[in-house]
């Protein structure tokens, strides 16, 4: 019931042969089709989006060569709707051979795409924010200009301008 409330399944890798053990029906809950799920690594990757699939490789690949305990990647999967979707992918290597090559891996794939909305959108109210701070800045860095060329051409006709604290009335 918490891996559905976290919309994640949990999986088990062979290294050697690159076969996955999960469930397939919860598949559904990373938004993927059961129909023809894949059940080795290579089909997985087939999965992934094309340009998501080097990052990917690479995680996993760093993971299994270098002695590392486990790898983490954020990337696209194909959708049953044809659509892309975001998951991250937790592995840990459980199993190294005498030589330290990697054996047996189990890790969790989540569904983010909720996570990457919600970025998404502060990203595009943050840009809108930095927009409206330029538009202002830009308006005040005018009317201070614009005030001081009233004040200069105040000074050229013999009219002088003298400024004062709000607070306290002292003149500066």
């Amino acid at each position: 019931m918490a891996l559905e409330a976290a919309q994640m399944i949990c999986w088990e890798l062979d290294v050697l042969d690159g076969s996955l053990q999960y469930d397939p029906s919860r598949l559904t809950l990373l938004g993927m089709a059961t129909e023809g799920a894949p059940r080795d690594l290579p089909a997985w990757l087939a999965a992934v989006h094309p340009q998501d699939q080097p990052e990917f490789v690479s995680a996993y690949a760093a993971a299994i060569q270098s002695g590392a305990p486990g790898f983490d990647s954020e990337y696209r999967v194909k959708l049953a709707s044809g659509d892309w979707g975001w998951v991250q992918t937790h592995g840990t290597i459980v199993e190294r051979d005498s030589n330290g090559q990697a054996r047996r891996a189990l890790g969790i794939t989540m569904n983010i795409a909720a996570r990457k909305q919600g970025e998404a959108e502060l990203a595009q109210y943050r840009d809108h924010l930095e927009t409206l701070v330029s538009e202002r800045s830009a308006a005040l860095q005018a009317a201070h200009n614009k005030l001081l060329d009233t004040q200069f051409a105040m000074n050229g006709v013999g009219i002088g301008i003298r400024w004062s604290e709000a607070a306290t009335g002292r003149i500066i």
